[in-house]
């Protein structure tokens, strides 16, 4: 049963990320792209207000969704395997892992005015904090690197479900703590960020069109020689 549960977790952890990002990278941007970005600012709305009112709007289908799977992970709780406080300890992990999702994705959607370019500038954020720096921390700790560099891994927001195990939170519970708090307060500075910029990227310009090739302007041109425009 701790297996079922291990695998459980996990598998919400993936869906956990992508919901988060996917809900929130188009946001922003749908805003920038129709030119109602710019509205919302004639009131006395301030940048945290707007990205507060899309974070709840875009959060809470998947935060229902991951209620849901609470029980799942409780069966083994119940009938074995897993302990009250490896249960709630990856509960928590998986609400932080959704919290910094969204709060990327918001960030990239601020930052982009394409849905496709926010939502492959979060995906390489996220990449790089729920994959690379785990990966980095394994071959850090293989090593014997400095224990220094665990205030660095520990800003990924998977650091937490290493520790969360009764086995690892028995001996070192401070490492448990440390990754979800400061992945936590890592995912409440790009919402920060992301509130700070936000009152001018409405005024960003778009893109310039892209100029025409040589033949059709060409035909353009004597289309409209002598002709009244």
């Amino acid at each position: 049963f701790g297996a079922a549960a291990t695998a459980t977790c996990l598998s919400a952890a993936f869906a956990s990320a992508l919901a988060g990002l996917i809900l929130t990278a188009d946001s922003i941007a749908a805003e920038r792209r129709e030119g109602t970005l710019g509205f919302l600012f004639l009131t006395d709305l301030t940048g945290f207000d707007v990205l507060a009112g899309k974070l709840v709007a875009a959060s809470v289908g998947a935060a229902t969704a991951l209620l849901a799977v609470f029980p799942v992970m409780a069966i083994g709780m119940i009938l074995g395997g897993v302990t009250g406080g490896e249960f709630w300890r990856h509960s928590l992990a998986l609400v932080n892992l959704l919290w910094v999702s969204v709060t990327v994705g918001l960030l990239a959607s601020v930052q982009a005015r394409d849905s496709g370019r926010a939502l492959f500038n979060g995906g390489l954020v996220l990449l790089i904090l729920a994959v690379l720096l785990p990966i980095a921390a394994a071959m850090a700790r293989s090593r014997n690197l400095p224990p220094v560099l665990d205030w660095l891994w520990a800003l990924g927001p998977v650091e937490a479900f290493d520790h969360a195990d009764h086995g690892y939170f028995a001996t070192r519970p401070d490492r448990f703590w440390r990754a979800l708090l400061l992945s936590h307060g890592m995912g409440w500075a790009f919402l920060g960020v992301a509130a700070g910029r936000l009152p001018r990227a409405w005024q960003d310009q778009p893109a310039e069109p892209r100029p025409l090739p040589g033949g059709k302007r060409r035909q353009i041109e004597r289309l409209h020689d002598g002709q009244n425009p």
